[in-house]
């Protein structure tokens, strides 16, 4: 009897449960909702996280033991497969496309760079670099997270992270010895310590036992754009140039004469930025005196000579052609004030140096005051442009009181003083040139009067000059002088300018040191170490004349508001009618 009363009660529950059965239903789905919040705002779930969840299931389990049946004959509907065939369909095409993603980003390297400077790819000089890499080398990227009161120089610093990464990922498609790591400076602190880094955003690059910090500062410049002083990034540049410095097995040395009044790298109104961006780039750079050093010492590999305003003696003369005969390269500035021992060292090697300066009235450097400062010139095709970024040959080239150049009689074979050989022909090339507006002005006082006496038309600025070396053969049994030269081909450049590397021009035109750094580049036979360019976002302005944007301006404030008025009203009028009718 008592059996049969349980039976009775736990039928009518369940009886009762039935029907109110979509009440259980939602009181299921709102104890899971109350569980999924309390979940997420407690740091760590608790116990009635836990009981929430256990009771939502409970309650879930319930309603699906009352209501299988038609559960199951929806399952079973025609509707219902077709619609679970779909799904599949869609989850397997989403999955082919994951796939292929994966693929295309992680291993595959077939990409589109349709910008029209190509900013997403990488310079040849990079995949020249990563293309000779034969040792691993490690990029760490030391970021900090900014909180919420963080100042914005952090913010925008935490935004080029992921474009230094990208930059690196391409890195590592080209090479496998290139990888990278991301450390957070309060979650890695023994890396920190490890590296001494004192400063966050800062990028350590290291190659076997050899490590290079690379700060903010230097992987980000501050340029004059089209909007005014902007930060330009350059990561392509610093993080080859890390490489490079890191993976070479020799250091080149660069030597600039003193005690002629010649540009002195260490003034910061002078040379300095110029010799600080060569150190940047790997060179040792130094200054002396030939006379107290007693010529040019063996150890250095490059010659600069920046202009001297008063004349070398002849001893330094004879130094300087020692060094020249050993086929080792030099560069060789030219200034109005050059004297004759000087003038005469550059024209035995090809270059006649003008008396007068170059006046381009189409190309005119003014002052505050529209006085005449200089000319920019234009580039001329060779091995030392062919790697420039587009960017320095659309700035211009500012490049002050230009002395003109000239290919010298000597170039086209002179006779060696001690030998009594002949030199070949000198290989001759423009690289700086003015436009054939230009003329030679030697009275300072008559700038921009033409009187039809002064030589006019495309002038040299600046002349690469290659000497081939010396042959000899066999004769009668002894070896013969048969071309005379220096010891091996000897690369010269000579520019008609000496302060166009100085730190106010460097400023104002970036692309006067890409040049300079590039001839070093091809002095030295380093042509794959030339300087990248940072590739910043075009801009095409849209200029419009007056009459244009009047157009504009009353089309947007009068017509077309206009327009939609007479629509709205011609609407309302046939909506009219045709309720009438």
């Amino acid at each position: 009897m008592n059996t049969q009363k349980y039976i009775d009660r736990i039928e009518y529950l369940v009886g009762w449960l039935g029907k109110r059965i979509a009440i259980l239903r939602y009181a299921a789905l709102f104890v899971l909702f109350v569980w999924l919040f309390t979940s997420q705002v407690q740091v760590v779930p608790g116990a009635f996280a836990g009981f929430t969840l256990i009771l939502g299931l409970a309650l879930l389990a319930v309603d699906l033991a009352y209501e299988w049946r038609p559960v199951l004959a929806f399952l079973r509907g025609r509707r219902t497969r077709s619609g679970l065939r779909f799904s599949a369909t869609l989850f397997l095409i989403a999955a082919i496309l994951g796939l292929l993603y994966y693929l295309f980003v992680r291993h595959i390297t077939l990409r589109a760079d349709l910008t029209s400077n190509q900013r997403f790819s990488l310079s040849e000089q990079t995949e020249l670099t990563l293309k000779e890499l034969k040792e691993p080398v490690k990029f760490w990227i030391f970021k900090m997270e900014a909180a919420n009161n963080a100042n914005r120089s952090i913010s925008a610093l935490l935004n080029y992270v992921s474009s230094m990464e990208e930059l690196l990922r391409d890195y590592a498609r080209k090479s496998s010895f290139i990888s990278h790591e991301i450390v957070d400076v309060y979650e890695e602190p023994e890396l920190v310590k490890e590296f001494e880094i004192r400063e966050a955003f800062t990028v350590v690059v290291a190659a076997g036992k050899k490590t290079q910090k690379l700060r903010p500062q230097d992987y980000i410049i501050t340029e004059q754009t089209a909007q005014g002083l902007a930060e330009v990034p350059q990561f392509e540049e610093s993080f080859t140039t890390a490489i490079n410095i890191l993976t070479r097995k020799e250091t080149w040395k660069i030597l600039f004469t003193s005690g002629h009044l010649e540009q002195n790298p260490l003034d910061e109104n002078g040379y300095y930025a110029i010799c600080d961006k060569l150190s940047k780039n790997g060179f040792y750079v130094e200054s002396t005196n030939l006379l107290l050093s007693g010529g040019v010492p063996a150890e250095y590999d490059l010659l600069i000579v920046a202009g001297p305003r008063d004349d070398l003696p002849p001893q330094e003369v004879g130094y300087i052609e020692d060094y020249l005969m050993q086929g080792k390269p030099a560069i060789f500035m030219a200034a109005r004030e050059s004297g004759p021992n000087y003038r005469a060292l550059v024209s035995r090697w090809g270059a006649d140096i003008g008396t007068g300066i170059i006046f381009d009235p189409t190309r005119l450097i003014p002052d505050f005051f529209n006085r005449f400062l200089g000319i920019i010139p234009d580039i001329e095709p060779h091995r030392i442009t062919r790697g420039l970024s587009e960017e320095t040959f659309r700035q211009p080239m500012l490049y002050g009181l230009t002395v003109p150049l000239a290919r010298s009689a000597a170039a086209g074979g002179r006779t060696d003083e001690k030998s009594g050989v002949t030199f070949t022909n000198y290989n001759m090339y423009s690289l700086l040139k003015s436009t054939a507006a230009a003329w030679e002005e030697t009275d300072l006082r008559a700038l921009g009067r033409n009187d039809g006496n002064k030589k006019r038309g495309a002038l040299d600025a600046a002349l690469i000059v290659t000497v081939p070396a010396e042959k000899k053969e066999i004769k009668d049994g002894a070896e013969v002088i048969t071309q005379a030269g220096p010891a091996k081909e000897l690369n010269l450049a000579v520019f008609g300018n000496v302060d166009f590397l100085s730190s106010g021009y460097l400023q104002n035109s970036p692309g006067n040191a890409d040049i300079f750094i590039g001839t070093i580049n091809w002095a030295i036979g380093q042509e794959g170490r030339i300087a990248i360019s940072p590739r910043v976002a075009k801009s095409y302005p849209i200029r419009l004349t007056q009459g244009e944007a009047n157009f504009i301006k009353y089309f947007v404030i009068f017509v077309i508001p206009l327009a939609v008025i007479i629509a709205g009203i011609v609407v309302y009028f046939r909506r009219k009618r045709y309720a009438a009718a």
